[in-house]
């Protein structure tokens, strides 16, 4: 649980931080509430990595990336729509939806999300974010 809620506060923070840096590397600007859904959709893409088990990254990226356009549209109708600050406008782009999702952008989500899972299997990652011992680590252990 201890180990559970540090990762899930790590992943919030790294989604928090490295998603608005690729809104700005993007398109220059960010707003400050991409901080929460960055956050958010980080730690999305890491529930349903952990839930879905043995299943194809494919289709772990694919459901990450429709959770994360269902909340993509809900920031957009609450911060564009209902608030009115114009955070982003996906009008101009085709089949989008009152503006705030595209499927231009959830492929652009599913890219992220297997980037994301590929990312989490890495002995850094598992390592820092996930506090896993390296498996040397854990067989020493063992014999000891």
């Amino acid at each position: 649980m201890k180990r559970s809620l540090y990762s899930y506060s790590a992943l919030f923070l790294a989604g928090g931080v490295l998603y608005p840096l690729l809104e700005l590397l993007w398109r220059g600007y960010s707003h400050p509430s991409m901080i929460l859904l960055g956050g958010i959709g980080l730690g999305t893409i890491r529930w349903v990595d952990r839930r879905m088990g043995r299943c194809g990254y494919l289709w772990k990226a694919l459901l990450s990336a429709v959770i994360i356009t269902e909340l993509e549209l809900l920031f957009g109708l609450i911060l564009n729509v209902k608030l009115g600050l114009s955070v982003w406008d996906y009008s101009s782009l085709p089949l989008d939806l009152a503006g705030q999702i595209c499927p231009l952008y959830s492929f652009f989500w599913f890219l992220l999300s297997l980037t994301a899972i590929f990312l989490f299997r890495t002995r850094t990652v598992r390592r820092f974010i996930f506090l896993q011992k390296p498996k040397a680590l854990q067989k020493q252990k063992g014999q000891a």
